[in-house]
């Protein structure tokens, strides 16, 4: 029982890994869809350059997979740290 609860505790710790990545990764988008749907909003009243969308959103998901990554990273580091002591305390 106390493996099922082990394994299960670590499903739960990568799944929430994935979820946090996922939101934040999620969020950056997001913000560069906004940011040029100003940007396209200001060139339309005269008010700026053209927004390439390329050029906004490429910056926003490059943003995103690091910021995300490293957010996952945060989150996984503690668990890889407690699994690699249990197991070096177990063989010793």
């Amino acid at each position: 029982m106390a493996v099922l609860l082990r394994r299960l505790a670590v499903a739960v710790w990568l799944v929430a890994a994935l979820v946090i990545w996922n939101v934040v990764f999620d969020a950056h988008v997001r913000s560069g869809a906004s940011d040029y749907v100003k940007r396209q909003d200001a060139w339309a009243a005269g008010k700026g350059p053209r927004a390439d969308m390329d050029a906004v959103m490429g910056g926003a998901v490059s943003r995103g997979l690091r910021v995300a990554s490293l957010w996952t990273a945060f989150v996984l580091a503690p668990g890889v740290v407690i699994l690699w002591r249990r197991k070096r305390s177990r063989s010793a």
